[in-house]
């Protein structure tokens, strides 16, 4: 499998992430030449809002729980610029992935 990261930056975070998650995965294919069948990509997604994060974020519930053999989001980063990480979440391929997610996690703290 394939590993990326997506960078998005925005003003603030939108009530409903899963519009932003679905351009994200698409774009991520796109721009990595997915091929279908052969193998799927990892996305390490890193969220930087400049806006105030009112509500509570569950990124558990944002990340794939199951590899589709397309574009998984594997993990993701919300960070609060200025002020620092606001919160992580991960899913499954933890042996696999874990260094990535750390060493991001490590450059975001």
């Amino acid at each position: 499998m394939n590993r990326a990261v997506a960078v998005v930056h925005l003003d603030a975070l939108p009530d409903d992430l899963a519009p932003l998650l679905k351009k994200v995965k698409k774009e991520t294919a796109f721009r990595c030449g997915f091929f279908p069948f052969f193998y799927g990509i990892g996305t390490q997604l890193v969220l930087i809002i400049d806006g105030a994060i009112s509500q509570k974020l569950d990124v558990l519930r944002c990340v794939d729980k199951f590899d589709n053999q397309w574009s998984i989001i594997q993990s993701i980063f919300v960070v609060q610029s200025g002020t620092g990480l606001v919160e992580s979440g991960k899913t499954w391929g933890q042996v696999f992935t874990g260094k990535f997610q750390h060493a991001i996690f490590t450059a975001l703290a």
